[in-house]
């Protein structure tokens, strides 16, 4: 840990770098590839359909507005997810060959600091500028994908939504306890209603679920050899249960404790593009030093048959509200339940 000399040393080094516009400009690019390797490991949806490039010239300019979007293919015989021209889900899923995804921006808001409290500050700022930037842009882009798979599980053009209960019986089932019965129905789940030659369409490729729900598996016997065995995919550690990879997060905040969710491959999910890198700015003006970030993704469901969530007995709102979000087997995928539908507005609700 830096002593306090030192880090007085660091912050006036930092204060001549920024008064000039070519320090400037040094540490707006810093900045910029230091966010963008931070989000490739962070942001737990980036795990499930890797992020690609793209730039403008790959967007197509929307008639009514200055929005940009894309336009990509559809799964054969499936639904896509139904979006605003801001990316928002608007409760329909579209079948046909092709579907929009819309360009979002997410902004954070400008952070400030003046050149005299800097001077006293007992912290380096460039760690103050990292707490500022990266957790933000991370929050956005995973609670807009919750938001996205929210809804493609609610709108699955099943009949019956891919929202079910636990596995065991539920009346002796042990609260936040995931075992092997949830994962078989949990793969059984996600392959219904999911047509094709290619058996890889139906497979769990990925389960999501927060720390706390994954340590519930680690004493469950039939785990597999590799348990626990974490390995680093495009900078995301993950692990496998049952043999599937296992993203997980420590983001209970937004993904509540108890909620597994399903995915098939990337290929036959969805897509998630990054137009351009991440822009960082920074600048000194009369002695205050602000910054700012941004960021313009592209993110879309393009089967929501390829989505389907399992909540375990004791699920509830993160923040320790009283709300239950957990469904009883025998409700299983009935669209007029009360926690059926608890569970949709839950992932409905996540602002951006």
């Amino acid at each position: 840990m830096l002593d306090n000399v030192a880090v007085q040393q660091y912050n006036e080094s930092f204060l001549e770098k920024i008064a000039t516009p070519e320090g400037q400009a040094a540490l707006s690019e810093a900045g910029k590839q230091y966010i963008k390797t931070e989000l490739l490991e962070s942001a737990f949806s980036r795990a499930i359909i890797p992020q690609e490039p793209i730039t403008t010239s790959d967007c197509q300019r929307n008639k009514y507005d200055n929005s940009l979007y894309l336009i990509r293919d559809i799964e054969p015989d499936a639904a896509a997810l139904g979006v605003d021209n801001i990316g928002e889900p608007d409760g329909t899923y579209v079948k046909g060959e092709r579907y929009i995804i819309p360009i979002v921006n997410f902004v954070t808001k400008r952070f400030q600091i003046t050149v005299e409290d800097l001077r006293a500050y007992q912290y380096k700022i460039t760690k103050r500028i990292e707490d500022k930037s990266v957790p933000i842009l991370e929050k956005l882009e995973d609670k807009f994908f919750l938001r996205l798979i929210g809804a493609a599980a609610f709108n699955s053009g099943l009949g019956k939504v891919k929202m079910v209960g636990t596995g065991e019986d539920y009346a002796n089932a042990k609260p936040l306890e995931f075992n092997a019965r949830d994962f078989i129905k949990i793969k059984n789940l996600l392959a219904a209603g999911i047509n094709g030659g290619d058996p890889k369409r139906k497979e769990v490729a990925t389960l999501l679920m927060t720390q706390e729900t994954y340590e519930t598996a680690v004493l469950l016997p039939g785990v597999g050899d590799d348990f626990g065995k974490d390995r680093v995919l495009n900078g995301i550690t993950s692990d496998t249960l049952y043999g599937t990879k296992v993203t997980r997060t420590i983001k209970s905040d937004m993904l509540p404790n108890g909620h597994i969710w399903a995915f098939t491959a990337p290929d036959f999910l969805g897509h998630n593009f990054a137009l351009g890198d991440p822009s960082f700015e920074i600048k000194s003006n009369f002695g205050l030093i602000e910054w700012q970030t941004k960021e313009s993704i592209g993110m879309g469901i393009g089967n929501t048959r390829s989505v389907a969530v399992l909540t375990l007995k004791g699920s509830g709102t993160p923040g320790g509200t009283s709300a239950d979000l957990t469904i009883n087997p025998a409700n299983d995928g009935d669209v007029t339940d009360a926690n059926v539908l608890a569970v949709y507005d839950y992932y409905k609700s996540l602002t951006i």
